[in-house]
């Protein structure tokens, strides 16, 4: 039986033991596929994902070998069927059931989720911190990639670390739960339920000064790095703190309903999905050809996302050129500087059309983690928790409907601190010359 990690460093093993997956490449790809286990992945995104700035001239062959060497490698292990197949475009990895802790965690998670929404408090803590206990670090760490996915992944782990706090809390736990957020949030100092169940945790241990020091804490976090405020739940929460509100210490009455400051502790229903259901990447440069740099644009770019972010002003930048002018490497540099500069200040979701698959609007919405939302309600939500910077690439072939619905924002949401960027051929322009106007919209043209 082979088993296959991500939730950490990559890794395959049999009853014999660990296999030698090799340097970065093959155990990069692998990395990769296993993210998108069962589904084909297209070359160009294998591609994208091992050399995002610079692909080398042998870079389709490298990437063969390292498949060749992969299928070799879970052949001679005794698991053949294992192995990556070629499906063109691109390749695919079937993964045996139960044999990639990624799926566990995901099938752990969504039963845990499942027992807190029926609360059973003490059963979803056991669950969750099962699944919490396949983490063994970073995902991926050792591949070394900025990959969307492990970021998703990230995320999500995230989210399951705040659902096992609350179910935690539920079952009286508040100890542990005041100790483990306390560290967490170290890494993670802007997730506005994390605070606030810290904020209950603490007050459940009697410190309701170092409850309200939380608050505090993250009111000038974000008042200083954002020019936001938090969000009304939580503020609501820190009025029962002061309050000594009694329901923060049992449950409200069944005819009373939720208190207001409950929402910003429960992540609500959602469903837990695979990280890597709405990624896309910028499809690297040819071989061969050097990178087109696009400093002026950049620095406009960058402009134009400390405006929205201070200003709270709702924005339509459009970025037209014709194939070959650098569209996608202009996406992928000013990726990098909100990456390198911003430090979490902005968040940035990306969709890219594609003919028979989801729609630019879609992948961002569902980046957003706003499934069950529509488009203009997905931003909103997200821009409550910081700026956001919404790219949609190639959208000159984008629907009606949508094209409408990315023009709207603008001038639907004229106070939502949002940027949206759009690549699109110049055809987009001439066959919607109303394109932009009336609305915040900034028109580059490269060349």
């Amino acid at each position: 039986m082979i088993r296959f990690e991500v939730l950490g460093p990559v890794r395959a093993a049999t009853e014999d033991g660990e296999l030698r997956l090799g340097g970065r490449t093959p155990r990069a790809a692998l990395a990769l596929l296993l993210l998108h286990a069962g589904e084909r992945v297209p070359t160009d995104d294998l591609l994208a994902a091992l050399w995002p700035d610079d692909p080398p001239p042998t870079a389709r062959k490298v990437l063969q070998n390292a498949m060749s060497r992969l299928r070799l490698l879970l052949r001679d292990a005794g698991c053949p069927q294992a192995g990556p197949c070629r499906k063109e475009p691109g390749y695919v990895l079937h993964v045996p059931p139960g044999a990639l802790d990624l799926f566990r965690f995901q099938d752990l998670a969504s039963a845990g989720l499942a027992q807190l929404g029926r609360g059973d408090f003490a059963g979803a803590e056991d669950t969750l911190r099962l699944a919490l206990g396949l983490w063994r670090g970073p995902a991926g760490q050792d591949v070394g990639g900025d990959w969307p996915e492990l970021a998703a992944l990230e995320e999500l782990r995230a989210d399951v670390r705040e659902d096992y706090c609350e179910a935690a809390l539920g079952a009286g736990l508040h100890h542990r739960v005041a100790r483990e957020l306390e560290a967490a949030l170290a890494s993670s100092p802007r997730r506005e339920r994390m605070v606030g169940l810290l904020m209950l945790a603490l007050y459940r241990c009697g410190r309701q000064v170092d409850a309200l020091a939380a608050y505090q804490h993250h009111r000038l976090r974000l008042r200083d790095g954002l020019g936001l405020e938090p969000a009304a739940g939580l503020r609501a929460l820190e009025r029962a703190v002061l309050n000594h509100d009694p329901a923060l210490l049992t449950p409200p009455a069944g005819g009373s309903g939720p208190p207001a400051w409950q929402a910003v502790l429960s992540g609500g229903p959602r469903e837990v999905r695979r990280p890597a259901a709405a990624v896309t990447r910028p499809t690297p440069l040819a071989a061969g050809t050097g990178p087109v740099e696009h400093g002026p644009e950049v620095e406009v770019l960058r402009g134009l996302v400390r405006l929205t972010k201070g200003r709270r002003r709702a924005h339509l930048v459009t970025v037209v050129g014709a194939p070959g002018t650098g569209k996608s490497r202009l996406v992928a540099q000013i990726r990098g500087a909100l990456r390198h500069e911003e430090e979490g200040a902005v968040r940035c979701v990306v969709g890219r059309h594609r003919e028979g698959g989801a729609t630019a609007v879609e992948q961002v919405v569902r980046a957003l983690g706003e499934e069950s939302s529509g488009w203009e309600a997905a931003l909103r939500r997200g821009a409550a928790e910081r700026p956001i910077v919404a790219i949609l690439e190639d959208v000159d072939e984008a629907s009606g409907a949508d094209l409408d619905a990315i023009a709207a924002i603008p001038r639907t949401c004229p106070t939502l601190p949002v940027l949206l960027l759009v690549t699109a051929l110049p055809s987009l322009v001439s066959r919607l010359p109303q394109w932009g106007l009336g609305t915040g919209h900034t028109l580059l043209t490269l060349s």
